[in-house]
């Protein structure tokens, strides 16, 4: 009567070192993805910075002051009104004299009247730009520069 040995081979090395690497990665991406949901939004890039400097209710309008641009080239941006849909805003550059609510209600074409106070067509601190909502409601206002959101207001009432 021998003693029987039975040879039972194990997974080897090699193929137990890749299964533990892909279960770990496998973990650390579920743990990510979780972890993602309760972080918070980042809004824009800030190179831009703006304030409500007064409002017409009625009119459906907006008017904001720039406290802060960091060399944002106006012909380059692109203003998203927003809703639940995004609604693409027409800018305009005007002078001091049309920077009014009358007349931004009466153009049929532009939605934004701009005020650039320095000539430079750079939006720089103290320029002031002049909103006007297709309708009455809680819009977000989103100006986008280089395909980044530089500026994102807080949920306004037109």
């Amino acid at each position: 009567m021998g003693i029987k040995v039975c040879e039972r081979r194990a997974v080897s090395s090699v193929i137990g070192v890749v299964l533990m690497v892909s279960i770990t990665l496998v973990l650390a991406a579920v743990l990510y993805v979780w972890v993602s949901g309760y972080l918070p939004e980042q809004r824009t890039s800030h190179l831009l910075d703006a304030k409500v400097d007064g409002s017409d209710d009625s009119a459906n309008l907006t008017t904001w002051s720039i406290i802060s641009s960091k060399d944002v080239k106006f012909e380059s941006t692109v203003w998203i009104l927003t809703n639940g849909e995004n609604i693409g805003l027409n800018v305009t550059i005007v002078n001091q004299e049309n920077f009014t609510n009358e007349k931004l209600l009466q153009d049929s074409v532009y939605d934004v009247y701009f005020l650039d106070f320095t000539n430079n067509s750079i939006i720089d601190g103290g320029d002031v730009f002049k909103v006007k909502a297709p309708e009455d409601g809680d819009y977000v206002l989103r100006i986008v520069y280089g395909g980044s959101i530089i500026w994102s207001s807080p949920e306004t009432h037109y």
